[in-house]
């Protein structure tokens, strides 16, 4: 078992979804298994899908940065890392 809170759901939802609402069956499986081991490895699931989410937004960031002046997309995450 995974030995989850009924408050953990909320969060579990979170970090299996992509950000569009919806949990596809690809999402559910990619989830399920970084959950398998330690029950509180949910934190650890969680940090990670709020990390991927923030690379997401800050690479739309970067490719707006890059339109408005002009330069390559890729360069500036170069820079940024």
């Amino acid at each position: 078992t995974l030995e989850l809170e009924a408050h953990d759901m909320v969060h579990l939802f979170r970090m299996i979804d992509d950000g569009d609402g919806e949990i596809s069956i690809d999402e559910f499986m990619d989830g399920a298994m970084r959950l398998r081991g330690l029950a509180r490895s949910i934190d650890v699931a969680q940090t990670l899908a709020c990390s991927h989410r923030m690379d997401v937004k800050i690479d739309a960031v970067l490719q707006g940065v890059a339109e408005m002046t002009g330069t390559d997309a890729r360069n500036l995450h170069r820079s940024a890392m």
